[in-house]
């Protein structure tokens, strides 16, 4: 046998041993998975882990998607096999505890009935029909959880979503939410949407002040804690330090803080101010009790009778003024807060702060003495431009240490508390419009108030597994180079594109000021002179159309030329490089044996 055809042999060999190897490697490692992701963003975080190897019972994940229906929505397919990946981690962890189901809803079938019946969200696609991307969980006493539809824009939240979903249903009994508060929020027939939206998923129950300890409740909710005794903070201390949650709603000035009722001189004098001083100190965080944010950029308008002017002192936040890597806030748009305090940091060691709400740069403080007598344009005129951030709502987490020299000293195990400098932002005022509807009073959201609180109750309310699954990083990674290319290419031709563009406007502008004169009969006379002008000037234009076609298919042509280049690199380049260079380094290596 000659040495060329030892070589060739010695190849066909080496394919066969690389598709053995595979095959051999995917039977014994079908489900093992390696995550070289930035973030690690397809691998389950360990909060998610305990909750599933917790689990008691078995519980029955179905999984409602159309994927007959939607095989031309690319985007939508990948998704779902994302989803699928991931349920079947979940499957994997949990040692078959979880059981999934897949069904695929067409048209007028029984899937689409059940998906209906769970209250799966149908999404209208073109063509007039709909689609169906849900998640319907359920565990061994029947209850019910659902995902409506699964949305690919809030995929960094996907694993928080499902691991939430199970969670649930691994613990059924309903959430005590044990609530402090000066207002009346819990009147009896007439409590703020805020109380009466939480009981429909919630017990939420009313804590007395004057306490000597904190028990059997969930989590804790204090609004507007106005002549707490020492004893009500320490009991308030110990519960935090105990390794429970609290979300806590202070304020500087609370403008619906309306009682005791009495003559307007008292209504001005009354104390408005709520604060837990003692707590925040010993946590880190600090509100001026005399202190008010104003914030130009962030003004709501307000109609005063004589004119529309911006309140400085109320405050219309979204977008960047949310924290977009916090699952309470991530999809948040819109926050009204009416005088809110001033949020001050002095970071405490074992305690991590995050800032969920905060200002504009050109934020300022003001005295709360002054709101009194100050009408919208008084404030408007007498705004002075700060010049830095101001948070006004952050997530503490951590080992709390006690502010007390008695009881327990330091926490053992992570609490979470959130503090918002504002209660005014729970008011039905300020969160929600009423409507009747049929005879009956309808409570609609005006923006993203009630929202947050909501978002914060289902966070905190859960485990600390729950609440150590947050955003997952970003699921985009754009190829920098690429877009470097494509950007320089769309430079180029831009550029050619927008001359012709001015060229071809003014061509017509010359056309209609070409001097035509008129008949008896008001029709136009055009001479050989003006007719040969005209005709000129539309073949010049006629070009110039072409040409700019001509720029913007380069341009596409460009990017799709881009496109290919990467393809074949990608799937034949690379590959066939790796294979060529390991069969060389092995031909040598045999060689020099």
């Amino acid at each position: 046998m000659t040495k060329r055809n030892i070589n060739n042999f010695t190849i066909i060999i080496l394919l066969i041993i690389f598709v053995v190897a595979n095959m051999i490697v995917f039977a014994l490692f079908r489900n093992s998975r390696v995550d070289l992701t930035h973030d690690n963003i397809y691998t389950l975080s360990d909060g998610t882990k305990n909750i599933v190897k917790n689990l008691k019972g078995n519980i029955t994940l179905k999984l409602f998607y159309s994927k007959t229906d939607a095989v031309t929505l690319g985007y939508l397919k990948n998704y779902a096999e994302r989803i699928n990946d991931l349920l079947s981690e979940y499957k994997t962890i949990s040692k078959n505890k979880i059981i999934i189901e897949q069904y695929d809803p067409l048209s007028d079938s029984e899937e689409q009935e059940w998906a209906d019946r769970y209250a799966i969200q149908p999404i209208p696609i073109p063509g007039g029909s709909s689609i169906y991307f849900g998640l319907v969980g359920i565990n061994e006493l029947g209850d019910e959880q659902v995902i409506p539809v699964f949305n690919p824009s809030r995929e960094e939240f996907l694993e928080y979503d499902i691991t939430r979903l199970i969670y649930n249903l691994g613990n059924p009994k309903k959430k005590i939410i044990g609530v402090i508060s000066s207002l009346p929020i819990m009147e009896a027939g007439k409590p703020w949407t805020v109380i009466d939206e939480l009981k429909k998923t919630y017990d939420v129950k009313n804590i007395t002040t004057k306490m000597s300890e904190i028990n059997s409740i969930d989590l804790l909710m204090i609004i507007h804690p106005k002549g707490l005794t020492e004893g009500d903070l320490f009991a308030i201390d110990q519960y935090i330090v105990s390794g429970k949650n609290a979300i806590i709603f202070v304020d500087p000035y609370c403008e619906s803080d309306l009682s005791p009722a009495g003559n307007a001189m008292a209504v001005v004098q009354m104390k408005r101010d709520s604060n837990l001083d003692i707590l925040f100190n010993a946590w880190g965080v600090k509100m001026e009790n005399n202190k008010i944010i104003a914030d130009i950029d962030k003004a709501t308008k307000v109609n005063t009778g004589r004119d529309i002017v911006p309140y400085v002192i109320w405050l219309s936040l979204g977008g960047e003024d949310l924290a977009k890597n916090d699952v309470i806030t991530s999809k948040l748009e819109s926050i009204l807060m009416p005088s809110a305090g001033k949020l001050t940091i002095n970071a405490v060691k074992g305690i991590t702060y995050t800032i969920l709400i905060k200002t504009s740069q050109k934020a300022e403080t003001i005295e709360s003495s002054s709101l009194s007598f100050s009408s919208p344009e008084v404030l408007l005129n007498e705004y002075v431009c700060g010049g830095t951030e101001i948070p006004i709502a952050v997530r503490l987490n951590g080992l709390f240490k006690s502010a007390f020299s008695k009881g327990i000293k330091e926490a053992t195990t992570s609490s979470n508390v959130i503090i918002a400098a504002d209660v005014d932002m729970l008011a039905d005022r300020f969160s929600v419009e009423t409507q009747n509807f049929l005879g009956q009073k309808i409570m609609l959201p005006i923006n993203d108030n009630l929202n947050f609180v909501y978002n914060a109750v289902e966070n905190l309310s859960g485990s600390n597994d729950l609440i150590s699954i947050r955003s997952r990083g970003t699921f985009a990674r754009p190829f920098l180079k690429v877009n470097e290319i494509e950007r320089t290419a769309e430079l180029k031709w831009k550029e050619e594109e927008k001359q012709l563009s001015t060229k071809i406007d003014e061509i017509n502008a010359r056309l209609k000021e070409i001097p035509v004169k008129k008949g008896k009969d008001n029709n136009p006379i055009i001479g050989s002179e003006i007719n040969e002008e005209i005709n000129k000037y539309r073949q010049e234009r006629q070009n110039a159309q072409k040409k700019l076609r001509e720029v913007r298919l380069r341009l596409r042509q460009d990017k799709e030329e881009l496109g290919n280049i990467l393809f074949a690199v990608n799937t034949f380049l690379i590959p066939m490089i790796i294979c060529i260079l390991g069969s060389v380094l092995y031909i040598k290596r045999k060689q020099r044996k």
